[in-house]
């Protein structure tokens, strides 16, 4: 299991949160996911064998909104 921060670009609201949130924990490997609208990122736990970041990526991307590393 891994946990990753990743940042979320183009939310501007709540429900665009909300929006990603889903999109992320509807990914095979993902056990769970945090999406924060004030800090513009989501904490991502992940099994690494089944998903990995690029995937995490991919899944906020198909939800409409631009991932990037977060520092």
């Amino acid at each position: 299991m891994e946990t990753k921060e990743i940042g979320i670009s183009g939310m501007s609201c709540g429900s665009c949160a909300r929006r990603v949130e889903a999109s992320i924990k509807k990914g095979a490997g993902v056990h769970d996911a945090v999406v924060n609208f004030a800090k513009k990122s989501a904490t991502v736990t992940f099994d690494q064998s089944i998903i990995d970041v690029g995937g995490i990526k991919k899944l906020v991307r198909d939800s409409g909104y631009e991932p990037y590393d977060a520092a």
